[in-house]
């Protein structure tokens, strides 16, 4: 029992010591801006293929909803909603730029428009898997990168037939 409390004072010890990088992010017209926390930099990015998402076309990072703060125009956000009415699709009611969404896969987390994000180049990041409607997190997908067919970060299986 002693020694359970101890690795967990450790650990907590541990997490409190993580150098962890704050980066702000805004909408086009800066009415909305807002915080993330990051512990490695912008991991898993991903284009989502569901309907929304196709036609935005935004690249995305997810944290977990702690780790994103509106710090700015929390009343100039909209909500949008669909079909389970599971995810929410934040956007700026002036602008109309996607900043951030709850997931429906992962509720837990936000997925964030890496396009919003002060200094980033979103043209930067070349080829970008794609996941989402097509492909809840325990299924595999495969993902077109200089015309060769790969597994995205998603995957745990075999691939599906008929994605591509």
């Amino acid at each position: 029992m002693a020694s359970a409390r101890a690795a967990l004072s450790s650990a907590v010890r541990a997490r409190r010591y993580d150098i962890v990088e704050i980066k702000h992010g805004s909408c086009h017209c800066g009415a909305v801006q807002f915080e993330v926390e990051l512990d490695r930099g912008f991991e898993k990015l991903w284009r989502c293929n569901c309907s929304l998402c196709r036609r935005k076309g935004a690249i995305m990072a997810s944290v977990t909803v702690d780790r994103l703060r509106v710090t700015k125009g929390q009343d100039k956000l909209s909500l949008y909603q669909w079909n389970t009415r599971q995810a929410k699709h934040y956007f700026c009611g002036v602008c109309g730029i996607y900043t951030h969404h709850q997931r429906r896969s992962v509720p837990g987390e936000f997925g964030f428009n890496i396009a919003c994000i002060e200094g980033v180049d979103p043209y930067a990041f070349g080829n970008v898997p794609i996941g989402g409607m097509a492909c809840p997190t325990h299924l595999s997908i495969p993902v077109r990168s200089n015309n060769r067919l790969e597994r995205s970060w998603f995957s745990s299986g075999e691939v599906r037939r008929g994605v591509e």
